[in-house]
C-alpha cells in the first residue's frame, strides 16, 4: 500500500479542489454557476496551505519569528519616559545591521532630531506625517521645512545616547504636551550623509520614532529594568558573561524584570540572528541554538505599552558561544 504522508494529502487534495474551483459548476438548488472570482479565492487558500505543509510545515516557520534579517532599529529609549516641562531626556538607541555584527565593519552611526511640537495640536507649515508609517520622505520633509517655518525649532544630534531638553511650555491642567523625536541609523558615515543630503545609496539604514510625554503629573511613569537574562540550562562564563550551548539544542529564555510603576502590562520581544523560536512575544521562550558554531547575540526589549513609540522601554543583549 502505498503511503499517506500529510504532505501528499494536502497535495492531492489542492489538486482536486482547485480544478473543482476553477472548472465551476451548477448548483442543483439555483441552477447558476457561481462566479469564478469566489472558487479562484478558495484555491488561492487551498494553495497556500499546500506552501506552508510542502516547505515542512507551519512548525517550519516558526525559525523566522524574531530573526532580524536586516538592518533594523531594536530599541528607542527614553530616559525618562514622562518629564516636567523644560527638564532634560536621554535618548539612546540600538540598530543591528546583521551582516556585520561583531566584527570591525560593524560602524552603525546615529543622526537624531527632537521637535518642538506638540503633536496634540496642529502642525503649521505643512509638517505632516504617519507617524505609524514614518518614511525618510517624511524626515527629510522635517529638516526642509521646519527652519523655514515660523515656532518650529529642530534640536539635533549624532551621538549615542543623546540628551535633549524639552520645551518649557507648561500643559494645561490635567492636560499632557507629547514631543517626537526622529532616529536615523546608518551602516556608515557615508551612508547617513548621502541620506540627509537626499542623494541615493546602497548603504543600509532604518528609521526610529520615539515620543516623550511632559506633564505636571505628581507620578510619572518609568521605564521598566531588565535586572537579569537567563539561557537555561546552558552554562554562563564569569569572566566574559556570555552563555556556553551546544549546537542543536535547545534552550529556554526567561528574565527578571522589574517596574517601580505598579499594575503595568510588560510586553517581551525577543529577537535573535540565528537559530530557532518558538515564541517571540512571551515572558519565557524556547531558543534551539543553530548548528553552526560560532558566537551569537540575543536581544531582548521590554515595554509597558503595547504600542512601541509609546511609554517606558528597555533593552539587554546577551551573547551565547555555541560550540562542540
Amino acid at each position: 500500500m502505498k503511503k499517506i504522508t500529510v504532505k501528499s494529502f494536502y497535495l492531492s487534495l489542492s489538486r482536486t479542489l482547485s480544478k473543482q474551483f476553477l472548472i465551476g459548476h451548477k448548483l442543483p438548488a439555483a441552477g447558476y454557476r457561481q462566479p469564478r472570482f469566489f472558487y479562484l479565492l478558495f484555491a488561492a487558500c487551498y494553495l497556500l496551505l499546500v506552501f506552508v505543509v510542502s516547505c515542512g510545515g507551519i512548525s517550519d516557520l516558526k525559525k523566522y519569528l524574531g530573526m532580524i534579517g536586516q538592518f533594523q532599529i531594536v530599541s528607542v529609549m527614553t530616559a525618562p519616559p514622562e518629564v516636567r516641562p523644560g527638564e532634560t531626556v536621554t535618548l539612546s538607541a540600538v540598530a543591528v545591521n546583521p551582516k556585520t555584527w561583531g566584527t570591525a565593519d560593524d560602524q552603525i552611526v546615529y543622526s537624531w532630531v527632537f521637535l518642538n511640537l506638540d503633536t496634540n495640536g496642529e502642525m503649521p507649515g505643512g509638517i505632516t506625517y504617519n507617524i505609524n508609517k514614518f518614511t525618510l520622505s517624511d524626515y527629510l520633509k522635517i529638516l526642509s521645512l521646519c527652519p523655514q517655518t515660523p515656532g518650529c525649532e529642530l534640536q539635533m544630534g549624532e551621538t549615542n545616547p543623546w540628551t535633549v531638553t524639552v520645551p518649557a511650555q507648561v500643559p494645561g491642567e490635567g492636560e499632557s504636551l507629547s514631543y517626537n523625536v526622529f532616529l536615523v541609523a546608518a551602516d556608515s558615515a557615508a551612508t547617513l550623509s548621502a541620506l540627509i543630503q537626499g542623494q541615493k545609496t546602497t548603504g543600509k539604514y532604518a528609521l526610529g520614532i520615539k515620543s516623550i510625554k511632559v506633564s505636571q503629573a505628581t507620578q510619572y511613569n518609568h521605564n521598566p529594568i531588565i535586572q537579569e537574562v537567563f539561557c537555561d540550562p546552558a552554562t554562563q562564563d564569569v569572566s566574559t558573561g556570555r552563555f556556553q550551548a551546544s549546537p542543536g539544542e535547545t534552550y529556554t529564555l526567561h528574565a527578571r524584570v522589574t517596574d517601580l510603576d505598579a499594575g503595568d502590562l510588560i510586553v517581551y520581544r525577543w529577537l535573535i540572528l540565528a537559530g530557532r523560536l518558538d515564541s517571540s512575544n512571551q515572558e519565557e521562550v524556547k531558543w534551539t541554538a543553530p548548528d553552526d558554531p560560532d558566537l551569537y547575540p540575543i536581544f531582548l526589549v521590554v515595554r509597558d505599552k503595547q504600542i512601541d513609540f509609546l511609554g517606558g522601554q528597555a533593552e539587554r543583549e546577551i551573547q551565547v558561544e555555541v560550540s562542540n
